[in-house]
């Protein structure tokens, strides 16, 4: 869930009500749980260390302990008959606390909630309807200390059993700073409600953050099976999770995205606890079965497979790298199989490269989706990072479909085609598209960037036939007809009606909804910039226009967020440098090759050359070390025309270049035992 400022959080795990007053158990008096402190600097430096990067995230310390209402917290007895236990936890400088129960077995009528001291975060409340025998986990809450209170009504004497077993100390802040509601991702990475996301808003309902133990993040998703059954199936990797323990002890978020392109979030939802259906190590696969469904206001679609051996024409992947809000990445090309070190032979895809956005720790389990949006595989991990986005493995739905001797407990086929159909593709579902006629649909966003679109997609339930769309004034298209998504643009921001209509053939259905639009129409943001060279030092001047943030990628797999950065290089070479510029929902991306030139050579006997100037104007000198004796010289250009020659019997020698115009040329020097070739850059 998302937490916002006075509110109660209510999800399918939580049943509403309110915390006691404040003035009748306050905070000051309640007894408080203090954890032992830890080394949150040398945590989160080995946070996500492994030998072939997996894309997991540990990003919490966990804490064993035992309270229950008999060993910790304080009773008391309110004016009105109820009585209340509550306990304080804290761990010195956590980002956020999470518990785990062992134990959660209310009577009827007793509940629970979980807040931050201040109240601005409550969940729950959580009764006899949560009720588990293995024992319930529950998301984080952001802040160093937790609130836990017990309310037993007067009308009962026993309250059940309550049994805390470990408190999970965020050491790496998943919510970013203690001052953000936001993780923290690369700056690269892509919000799902970005234009970026808009042909994959149905299949985003099917993505999920994964917090494993309460100590441990990755991404997974509902897949479809052949029987179209609604069995909420989830497709993850075998390293973030591979026994029922850590299935019992996950909590599932939905929703978790931001509101709009480069925003914070909105409100999540969460299910915890699930079945281990089927897992195998050698192809880092895990499919798990949720304990419930997800409830409709959930939105969930089950995504599609392709167990095809074919590759993909192009991918997506859609996770939450380091926790954070959901993002998408795009490779344009096919992906290659491939043998991932320390698992079974030819189980992987691999992206060479992502061409929009990354993958990151947190990222693992997520799905590759094809050209037609059917999953392929589910991440193991890979180099792939802001900066140098390359090498990403998947496991392949292929690998793992059936293997040879496989029981149906390693395998995807017996639960994915459990009437043994064959079928090699699968496209996504609804899971209540066959309940009673009802249209609905949702928007990706409120806000958008002048000349974008807003997606509309449809969640109607029941066998409908035929839709009828109206999108309201200003709106282009107008109307529509078909499922969707639509993707509508307007000539101006405010409220707008909108209304679908479905028909089952028989009977119709029709809502109407007035949304609120924003469109960005001022202050666009403009990428741009200029560059001085000298030696393998760069200096980048931002000439960028309404830029609130910049984000520089500098072709050598580094980054920068500063607005004026200096960039040493550490090779010679031509380096495309990409500077991307954001202003509220919107983005402008400007990409321009470095020409780049090393003035210092040194052979294998350290005897230096010098040319400098360089950038040079009207004069270059050129250096040399003595013991290298005379030599001759040549300018070309790029393509090899020999421009200006001649010997170099002193140094320094002056040279003349101010009859060759600017660009960029070769200069080739040649001694007895040595040559050196620079390229030096003239401009004016």
């Amino acid at each position: 869930m998302v937490f916002f400022n006075s509110e109660i959080l209510v999800g399918q795990l939580s049943y509403g009500g309110k915390p006691v007053e404040e003035h009748l158990f306050p905070v000051q008096e309640i007894k408080m749980e203090r954890m032992p402190r830890i080394d949150m600097a040398s945590k989160a430096k080995s946070a996500g260390e492994t030998s072939i990067r997996l894309k997991s995230l540990e990003f919490a310390h966990v804490f064993p302990v035992q309270f229950t209402p008999f060993n910790s917290g304080e009773w008391r007895m309110l004016p009105d008959g109820r009585k209340i236990w509550k306990l304080g936890i804290q761990s010195k400088d956590a980002y956020s606390l999470n518990l785990i129960f062992d134990q959660f077995r209310l009577i009827e009528g007793v509940s629970v909630f979980i807040y931050t001291p201040d109240r601005s975060k409550i969940i729950g409340s959580f009764n006899h309807k949560n009720n588990s025998e293995h024992g319930l986990a529950f998301e984080p809450l952001p802040g160093e200390t937790v609130i836990i209170e017990l309310i037993v009504p007067q009308t009962i004497q026993d309250f059940g059993e309550l049994s805390i077993a470990s408190v999970n100390h965020d050491y790496l802040g998943i919510f970013g700073d203690k001052a953000s509601m936001n993780g923290e991702s690369g700056k690269c990475n892509i919000d799902i409600n970005c234009p970026e996301g808009n042909d994959h808003q149905l299949e985003k309902n099917a993505i999920m953050r994964l917090v494993i133990n309460g100590s441990l993040l990755c991404t997974g998703a509902l897949v479809n099976n052949t029987s179209q059954d609604g069995k909420p199936y989830i497709l993850t990797a075998n390293h973030c999770l591979s026994t029922q323990s850590a299935a019992t002890n996950t909590v599932f978020l939905f929703g978790y995205e931001a509101s709009y392109c480069n925003s914070s979030g909105t409100s999540s939802k969460s299910l915890t606890g699930s079945q281990l259906i089927a897992t195998r190590e050698s192809m880092d696969m895990t499919l798990l079965e949720l304990n419930q469904t997800p409830p409709s206001d959930y939105r969930p679609f089950y995504l599609g497979w392709n167990r095809q051996t074919t590759p993909a024409l192009n991918t997506v992947s859609i996770h939450h790298p380091k926790g954070d809000w959901k993002k998408i990445s795009k490779d344009f090309d096919s992906p290659a199989i491939v043998t991932l070190s320390g698992f079974a032979s030819q189980g992987h895809w691999r992206i060479a490269s992502w061409e929009e956005g990354t993958t990151e720790g947190g990222s693992s389990g997520s799905p590759l989706l094809d050209q037609n949006s059917r999953t392929v595989g589910f991440l193991s991990g890979g180099e792939a990072e802001c900066g140098n986005s390359i090498n990403d493995y998947y496991g392949r739905i292929s690998s793992v479909w059936d293997p040879s001797g496989s029981a149906a407990n390693e395998q995807l086929r017996a639960w994915l085609d459990p009437g043994n159909t064959g079928q090699t593709t699968l496209d996504g579902f609804n899971p209540y598209q066959n309940e009673a006629l009802e249209a609905d649909f949702e928007i990706n966003t409120s806000y958008i960037c002048e000349d974008e679109v807003f997606v509309f997609i449809d969640f109607s339930r029941g066998s409908v036939t035929s839709y009828d769309w109206n999108f309201g004034d200003g709106a282009t298209p107008a109307t529509a007809n078909g499922k969707g998504p639509h993707f509508v643009s307007y000539s101006s921001s405010g409220q707008k009606t909108i209304t679908l209509q479905v028909s089952d053939g028989g009977t119709s259905n029709q809502i109407q909804k007035d949304i609120a639009l924003s469109i960005k129409t001022t202050d666009l943001p403009l990428a741009d910039f200029t560059e001085m060279i000298n030696l393998r030092q760069v200096t980048f001047t931002n000439l960028s226009q309404n830029s609130l943030s910049n984000y520089w990628d500098f072709g050598d797999g580094t980054i920068s967020t500063f607005t004026n950065p200096v960039k040493n290089y550490n090779s010679d070479g031509d380096f495309p440098v990409t500077l991307w510029v954001r202003n509220g929902p919107c983005s402008n991306v400007l990409t321009r090759t470095i020409l780049k030139v090393s003035v210092l050579i040194e052979d294998a006997d350290q005897k230096e050359f010098r040319i400098y100037p360089n950038p040079a104007s009207d004069l270059i000198f050129i250096e040399f070390d003595e013991s290298l004796l005379a030599g001759t010289f040549q300018i070309t250009s790029i393509s090899g025309a020999k421009l200006i020659s001649g010997s170099l019997n002193e140094t320094p020698k002056q040279l003349d270049i101010s009859q060759l115009p600017p660009g960029v040329y070769i200069f080739r020097t040649y001694f007895r035992e040595n040559s050196f070739t620079n390229k030096i850059l003239i401009h004016r």
